[in-house]
């Protein structure tokens, strides 16, 4: 019983760490590790199943934030990898990431997208809430920012 529910413990604190991370590149590390790992760790490899349910959960978004960056890049005349970069830099590819700024406020998402920038969005529908949970948007409105200011 007390391996059992260490298990789950475990399958949701692994479940939580892929919340946090969300490139491809970290993913594949992870994935090989966690193949390591849950070899060692469980009897039959049961783990392995539950860990590779919840690695799949997260493909979609990935694969959808990779292409963003290269369509936001080909739309705004930007390349895709100092998209990538930027991101890199500011959030460490965390949609959900929140920046503190202290001349302007905060930063919201993989962009970090500064507040100041929010009634202007708000005029096109776009809230703050939805800068750190859509990567595509705020991707989008990160290279916009880019592109004007350059």
């Amino acid at each position: 019983m007390i391996q059992i529910a260490n298990q789950q413990k475990l399958v949701f604190a692994w479940g939580v760490v892929l919340l946090v991370v969300r490139t491809t590149n970290l993913l594949s590390l992870f994935v090989e590790w966690v193949k390591l790992f849950t070899d060692k760790v469980t009897r039959g490899g049961k783990m392995k199943k539950w860990m590779l349910a919840i690695c799949l959960m997260f493909i979609n978004e990935i694969c959808q934030a990779t292409d963003c960056f290269d369509l936001a890049g080909r739309d705004y005349k930007i390349d895709p990898d100092l998209l990538r970069a930027i991101s890199w830099k500011e959030s460490r590819y965390r949609v959900n990431a929140i920046g503190i700024n202290p001349v302007t406020g905060y930063g919201s998402g993989l962009m970090q997208v500064d507040s100041q920038h929010f009634n202007e969005l708000a005029r096109y529908g776009i809230k703050p809430e939805h800068l750190t949970t859509d990567p595509c948007m705020n991707i989008y409105t990160g290279a916009y920012y880019l592109a004007i200011a350059y």
